[in-house]
């Protein structure tokens, strides 16, 4: 139809399509130019268009009310307010003008009509925008098409940002770190935007673009000194959820539903203030020391004095005070990070630091086989946070172990060749739990006491099982040489116990294997005479 047909009843059209229904009807679908010449959707069917009356411009709050009285949904009302504000009555063709025409009369639901065609009213965030008979498909396809988009965009919009610490759980001075920015809209789902970015401490890029999930991720850089360092997001265009109204004074809904009324009717305005979604984060930077430790043995015997050499970095330059170093021991076994807890303690010392560099803590003695461990700790200050080394480290753990004392005979000191030999071992100073295969070596023969060298093949090897400490005797060996033989017992190491090997030509260790020269026979002399030189 003519817009000047629907201008007749409706003063101020501007963008859109007057229509006609089969039974003769007329519906304007657009914008009205209208209070002080504002460009604006009107919402209210059947009201009058007398622009003149007293009015007001106001933010809706709470929910919106219809002109038959009843009201829409929140979020219905989000979706509403998101459709005007991106497409402002201003700058909208006649297409869109008439699309959101009517999405507004099927949102509002006021059209009444007994009989014959009409506008179906119902819409919500949970439907679609319904064909009518007497509207052009394209109005109702791009109707469609913007509530859509703002069933799922509306708002409230809502940002957060999150900074995550540095890769050892804290936020240290200088350090690189990352900002997590997420978006959502009002039906919960992520949102692409651009946040702008602002900082207290951090500095970082000024912005950043959230992309289809809702999720930007940026780099930052701590302050130099410890501080509260902050980074706030916040997202200038996110849709309202209510929007502006230009309301008469005298405005209330109409007494006849379906019928003509001489109120005049209330319009959106899609240029409303956008509001501002924001979210701040806020992290403490400290100084957060780190240490590179080093006992002074990894292996040691008792009786030993242990020391840890302590080489602190990243503490605050200032700080003055005391380092504890708790030596936590004896274990049975290598300990592990949990070990310490209820450990003994085999002894604790302190010493003064001022800022960074490598100190050696006094000494502890340690009198007791088995695994000791340096812990270290230094407490925390206001720029600075404390720091607990942890349990079993391995360049900070000791073993201290025994060697034990083996003291030998050998079963006989001479013997005839052909005899066999033993050797008896007497154990002393072994770990508890020691258990292993000693070997005997029998080295020989040898043609004195200074030619015994225990080098190369011996003349015999055999073992034998022992048990913690204890009393011993070797398997016999046949000596069938002449000469000096002489035992060499090898300990092997076991837990706590040290290997031991005895020394070569021990004289309680040595034998000597001589040959019985053989008896002269006696020259026969028969009864009655001789003759020289007749042996029998």
């Amino acid at each position: 139809m003519p817009r000047s047909l629907c201008a007749k009843y409706d003063r101020g059209v501007q963008d859109g399509f007057c229509l006609r229904d089969g039974r003769g009807g007329l519906y304007w679908l657009g914008t009205l130019r209208g209070y002080d010449g504002v460009e604006m959707y009107c919402i209210d069917y059947l009201f009058a268009t007398n622009w003149g009356v007293a009015h007001k411009r106001i933010t809706l709050s709470g929910t919106l009310p219809t002109s038959l009285g009843g009201s829409v949904a929140a979020a219905t009302t989000a979706a509403l307010t998101y459709v005007v504000t991106r497409n402002p009555a201003s700058a909208v063709n006649d297409t869109t003008a008439a699309a959101i025409g009517l999405i507004i009369r099927q949102v509002m639901g006021d059209v009444r009509k007994t009989g014959g065609p009409g506008i179906p009213g119902g819409l919500t965030v949970s439907r679609d925008v319904r064909g009518v008979s007497f509207v052009n498909p394209a109005i109702v396809s791009r109707a469609r098409a913007l509530w859509a988009e703002a069933r799922v965009r509306r708002g409230p919009w809502s940002v957060q940002v999150k900074v995550a610490a540095g890769p050892d759980g804290r936020f240290l001075p200088g350090e690189q770190v990352r900002a997590t920015v997420r978006g959502t809209n009002g039906s919960r789902r992520p949102q692409d935007m651009t946040a702008a970015l602002s900082y207290a401490g951090f500095t970082g890029p000024g912005s950043v673009r959230l992309g289809s999930d809702g999720v930007a991720t940026v780099t930052l850089k701590a302050p130099s000194t410890p501080r509260a360092a902050s980074v706030t997001a916040r997202v200038a265009n996110a849709p309202s959820t209510l929007p502006v109204l230009i309301r008469p004074n005298r405005w209330h809904p109409n007494p006849r539903p379906g019928n003509p009324s001489s109120i005049s009717q209330r319009g959106l305005v899609g240029r409303q203030s956008a509001v501002v979604a924001a979210d701040r984060a806020v992290v403490e930077v400290h100084y957060g020391p780190s240490v590179i430790t080093q006992t002074s043995a990894a292996v040691a015997s008792p009786g030993t004095v242990l020391t840890d050499l302590v080489t602190l970095k990243g503490a605050d330059p200032a700080y003055v005070g005391p380092v504890t170093a708790v030596l936590y021991g004896p274990f049975p076994t290598r300990p592990t990070a949990t070990s310490c807890t209820g450990a003994p303690v085999a002894g604790t010392v302190t010493m003064p630091v001022r800022g960074d560099g490598s100190y050696r803590t006094p000494g502890i003695k340690v009198g007791a086989v088995g695994y000791y461990t340096w812990v270290e700790t230094l407490p925390a200050i206001r720029s600075q946070d404390a720091l607990r080394t942890p349990c079993g480290v391995a360049s900070e753990t000791t073993v201290v172990r025994t060697t034990p004392q083996v003291s030998t005979q050998t079963s006989r000191s001479t013997v005839e060749v052909g005899a066999e030999i033993a050797d008896r071992v007497r154990i002393r100073g072994t770990a508890p739990g020691y258990a292993a295969t000693v070997t005997a070596r029998l080295y020989g023969p040898y043609a004195s006491r200074e030619a015994m060298t225990c080098t190369g093949a011996p003349y015999r090897e055999v073992t034998f099982a022992v048990r913690g400490d204890g009393d011993y005797l070797t398997p016999s060996v046949r000596l069938g040489a002449a000469g000096y033989f002489t035992w060499v017992e090898s300990l092997p190491g076991s837990g706590l116990t040290n290997a031991m090997t005895t020394r070569c030509g021990e004289v309680t260790e040595t034998t000597l294997a001589r040959r019985t020269p053989p008896v002269p026979k006696q020259p026969y002399v028969p009864a009655g005479g001789s003759r020289r030189g007749d042996l029998r």
